[in-house]
């Protein structure tokens, strides 16, 4: 009886914890690479199902995805002029 309560309360410990996590934006995301590279390993290391419901993920791939977007908007500015 002792063992279940135990692993309730750290599954729910876990679960709390996990939930009061810090969410960053994606302008936080794009200012600082060090904090983009540490989420890019977490969102790696969760399954497909994780990811789409973190928060955190979901605004890495958008500052992700924007960086890629700016620098192919200035390349191609660089061949126009």
């Amino acid at each position: 009886m002792n063992k279940i309560i135990i692993t309730a309360l750290l599954l729910g410990t876990g679960l709390v914890t996990a939930g009061c996590e810090k969410n960053y934006s994606v302008a936080e995301f794009k200012k600082d690479k060090k904090l983009m590279q540490e989420w890019g390993k977490k969102c790696e290391k969760m399954g497909p199902s994780l990811q789409s419901s973190s928060r955190n993920c979901q605004n890495l791939l958008k500052a992700a995805s924007e960086f890629v977007l700016d620098g192919l908007n200035k390349e191609l500015g660089k061949e126009i002029d």
